[in-house]
């Protein structure tokens, strides 16, 4: 669940900033954020396997991209690392208050999403 909220904050920080990257879905830096765990490798070598947009690429390796800031604030976000998140808030022009009210609307559907799942 954890790559379904990441990936959902990272949509809805971009599309909230106005953000659009021709070819590239920012759902999938959160979601791919997490493949390292589940396949048990070290995600750069993951990466280079992928044929995933560089972008997205470059997000996950911590390259200071614009999708870079995007995934870097929703993991300060998720560890209470106020201090960075209010770097990163400035570097992508969200106003500090919607970034609460974002990761709620993420995990609301996220919840929602894996409630449609017949168990």
């Amino acid at each position: 669940m954890t790559g379904v909220i990441r990936g959902r904050f990272c949509e809805l920080i971009c599309q909230r900033v106005g953000w659009r990257i021709l070819g590239v879905d920012p759902f999938l830096i959160g979601f791919l954020s997490v493949l390292d765990a589940l396949l048990d490798q070290p995600l750069p070598q993951l990466l280079d396997e992928l044929p995933i947009a560089p972008e997205i690429k470059d997000a996950l390796s911590g390259r200071p991209t614009l999708l870079g800031f995007v995934y870097n604030l929703v993991i300060a976000y998720e560890r209470a690392d106020w201090e960075r998140v209010s770097e990163l808030i400035g570097k992508v022009g969200l106003p500090e208050g919607e970034v609460p009210l974002l990761y709620a609307e993420a995990v609301a559907w996220a919840d929602t999403l894996f409630r449609q799942i017949p168990l």
